[in-house]
């Protein structure tokens, strides 16, 4: 009889987590079993990220390129080779999808250039590969175009997912690759690709015995809404949109539902997030996207019951929480003038991307964003990433944030003070010839220095100072560790990941998937690789999936009983 006590599942000598995990897995055990089958929740999983490969896949062959199989049923043609221009995440850059594509995986050489085919290519020849087998072709003539379709789709997938193993995490780099389902299933105005892409993610989830799920989906952005709805106001269009999608989302949660049921399998409750694209230059796009969802539930009160939640998301450059002060406050009169079941939660991703800022300017702006309101924190690594990681590295920030941490400093009156990391032209702003624009270069204290204690000290009791916050206004952090692995650890290692150090510090979390199908992921491997990092108990793992029932926004905010 095992012992209770014990953890889970262990590494063997000269294992690494990941490495175990896949052992694990593989070897299909009675505690594996157990993660697999027990009921659970997902409460951070993004549309785009979750759908599957063969529905991307689907998708492409039907909408991409001049040889798209039927583009007017699903949302118009797609252009990924010549017209159509994408932000390029690395350099903020315009660029064809098949080049951003490019610089995602041979830029970072995941892949050599002559194993590259672009996107387009790919697309273009399972297009002609389809068409081919719908002709009349000899069994060995169907075989060969068979095999080679396999092949052909195995390139996609390559392409599509996002696995930098043993490189330095990169969040610029997965955004560039969550490129294809953005413009697959997010970007669209088609009400059938919400719809189709929902009833994939249903039967996934379903299948992995998710019982419960906040699935985030984009509030439409203006460009779009004044494209379907020309001379109305910003936010008169934006309404009459998000009114048409969530419409479609909702019908079709009902319905995916009932043909589950139909088929003997477990139905899922499927809730939505609405998620901004949070930025400085779309803050006031954002603030239009609020008012406009909240006079929707007034307007639509039916869609409260699946519209529970509002996150804010993207990447961080120059994207300060006091940006969003007015969109929170909004939410919170919202809820104070309405009933509990027309409540609506605020989770918030922050902490997760260092690429803008410093190690302890991330701390500052999880504090804030914690101050202003939410339920629930979207990965928030910064609060429990080792300093050491970071000794000798290069940061960067700007000097409004530069100076915010300044004042943040001189108010909160720590008790070990950071040694000296800045160039003299920051010194200088210290003495108050502060220049409005631009960035601030630093250094953090190389391993081995007088200042790197001092460094590590101080990263440390401001980590513990907000974790402090946290636990007092019981908010909920929300894990990923596949995603965490591949956008927020330096080291590049699971190892490193920080969920041991929240655990010791008695903070509520919950494990998720975020982008289950970029990443090649399940929840059943999620909570694998947390059990190893913690060294979890089954009663510690059960505790922690029970957690993403009682942090839904359903129980939290809106007091309705989850049963798990």
């Amino acid at each position: 009889m095992q012992d209770i006590n014990a953890p889970l599942f262990s590494t063997m000598p000269g294992e690494s987590i990941l490495g175990a995990a896949t052992r694990i897995i593989q070897e299909g055990g009675e505690n594996y079993q157990i993660c697999a089958t027990i009921p659970k929740a997902d409460i951070h999983l993004h549309l785009g990220g979750n759908a599957s490969l063969e529905f991307l896949h689907d998708q492409a062959l039907k909408r991409v390129g001049p040889g798209a199989l039927d583009p007017e049923n699903w949302g118009g043609r797609l252009d990924w080779s010549d017209s159509s221009l994408y932000l390029d995440y690395r350099d903020f850059s315009l660029r064809t999808l098949d080049a951003v594509i490019r610089g995602a995986k041979v830029d970072s050489r995941e892949m050599t250039a002559d194993k590259f085919i672009p996107p387009s290519q790919v697309i273009a020849r399972g297009q002609e590969i389809t068409r081919q087998l719908s002709e009349i072709l000899s069994p060995t003539e169907e075989a060969q175009l068979r095999e080679e379709q396999r092949i052909n789709f195995e390139r996609f997938k390559k392409l599509a997912t996002y696995t930098p193993l043993g490189r330095k995490a990169s969040l610029g780099e997965f955004l560039n690759v969550y490129r294809i389902p953005s413009d697959l299933v997010e970007a669209t105005p088609s009400t059938e690709v919400l719809s189709a892409a929902i009833e994939d993610t249903m039967r996934r989830l379903s299948q992995q015995r998710i019982r419960y799920a906040e699935v985030k989906i984009g509030l439409p952005k203006i460009s779009l809404a004044r494209k379907i709805f020309p001379g109305l106001p910003d936010e008169e269009s934006i309404l009459f949109l998000s009114e048409k999608m969530f419409s479609c989302a909702t019908y079709t949660i009902r319905m995916v539902n009932q043909k589950l049921i139909e088929e003997g399998k477990e139905p899922v409750d499927l809730r939505i997030v609405c998620t901004l694209s949070k930025s400085a230059s779309r803050s006031r796009e954002n603030l239009d996207q609020v008012k406009a969802l909240l006079y929707l539930l007034q307007w639509r009160p039916k869609l409260c019951r699946r519209i529970v939640g509002i996150d804010g998301s993207s990447k961080e450059p120059d994207e300060l929480p006091s940006l969003y002060k007015e969109h929170l406050d909004l939410i919170d009169k919202h809820n104070r003038s309405v009933i509990a079941s027309q409540r609506i939660g605020i989770t918030w991703h922050q902490g997760e991307d260092f690429s803008d800022t410093s190690l302890f300017g991330s701390i500052r702006r999880v504090h804030e964003i914690i101050d202003m309101g939410i339920q629930r924190l979207g990965h928030g690594l910064v609060l429990g990433m080792d300093p050491k990681l970071f000794l000798g590295q290069e940061f960067r920030m700007t000097r409004d944030d530069y100076k915010n941490h300044l004042v943040y400093e001189r108010e909160s009156r720590f008790e070990h003070p950071f040694p000296q990391m800045v160039t003299e032209e920051s010194a200088d702003l210290v003495r108050g010839r502060y220049p409005q624009e631009g960035s601030q270069r630093g250094r953090y204290p190389q391993t081995g220095s007088p200042e790197a204690e001092a460094f590590i000290l101080a990263i440390r009791e401001r980590q513990k100072h907000v974790l402090e916050v946290i636990k007092k206004k019981d908010i909920v952090i929300e894990i990923n560790p596949t995603s965490n692995l591949y956008m927020a650890l330096p080291s590049g290692r699971m190892e490193d990941h920080p969920l041991p150090f929240f655990l010791s510090e008695g903070v509520r979390l919950t494990i998720n998937t975020d982008d289950a199908g970029i990443f090649n992921t399940n929840m059943a491997r999620e909570l694998v690789i947390a059990a190893l990092l913690g060294r979890l108990t089954g009663g510690q793992l059960v505790e922690i999936i029970n957690c993403g029932f009682q942090a839904a926004f359903s129980s939290c905010v809106r007091r309705e009983t989850v049963v798990y």
